[in-house]
């Protein structure tokens, strides 16, 4: 988690969480509004990173959206849903559960949310 505590970030965050949603967000500098857009993308980045999403950020002048809807479609065709046990006790009522998804293979690059809402798998 990043050192910003913004109650409206955690809150998105948690919603999101619960929901089931991962996050992906595209952030465009603009050269003429610097102030306050370190908090604004490490907000994005905060709750990107929460949900198993992605900030996509960069360009500095120009708003181009062709690379960053390319880098989503990427993204949506490589995701892949996992299911899983999780105890009820643990996941009572509205108690999100923290998760740790890794692999053995090699090479592979994982984004999965911090923490789920246990439910029924329909």
């Amino acid at each position: 988690m990043l050192n910003q505590d913004s109650p409206y970030v955690q809150s998105a965050q948690d919603d999101a969480q619960r929901a089931g949603v991962a996050v992906y967000s595209i952030f465009y500098n603009d050269a003429g509004m610097r102030r306050g857009n370190f908090s604004g993308q490490s907000y994005l980045q905060q709750v990107a990173s929460a949900t198993g999403g992605q900030l996509l950020s960069g360009g500095m002048t120009t708003i181009d959206l062709a690379p960053y809807l390319r880098d989503f479609n990427k993204f949506i065709r490589e995701s892949y849903t996992v299911n899983f046990m999780a105890s009820a006790a643990r996941g009572r009522g509205n108690t999100l559960v923290p998760i740790k998804v890794k692999t053995s293979q090699q090479g592979v690059k994982i984004y999965a949310p911090e923490n789920v809402h246990p439910g029924v798998v329909e």
